[in-house]
């Protein structure tokens, strides 16, 4: 059904809802029906292992603009001097 490359993807990517028998359990009681959980249980199962079969594109790493950097900076002047009127001079 899987390939191997594929069971080690699910394998690393469900790993916190493994059982101690190395199963992925899913759950459902919403239904007074045990069809209908069933259905929707199986229904989970479907989306958390397509889920977890799709391989994420890395990140490309950006640097925050000249703008972004200078708002930022300026913020941090703006809070320290309130910080600083907030001082009392106790030297005095």
């Amino acid at each position: 059904m899987f390939s191997d490359e594929e069971k080690l993807l699910i394998n690393e990517k469900l790993q916190n809802r493994l059982n101690k028998d190395g199963y992925v359990q899913v759950i459902c009681d919403e239904e007074r029906s045990q069809y209908l959980n069933r259905e929707k249980a199986l229904e989970r199962l479907i989306i958390l292992l397509t889920r977890s079969l799709q391989i994420q594109k890395p990140r490309k790493v950006t640097k925050p603009s000249k703008k972004a950097k200078a708002e930022r900076l300026g913020n941090k002047k703006i809070q320290s001097a309130k910080k600083e009127g907030r001082k009392r001079n106790f030297d005095v």
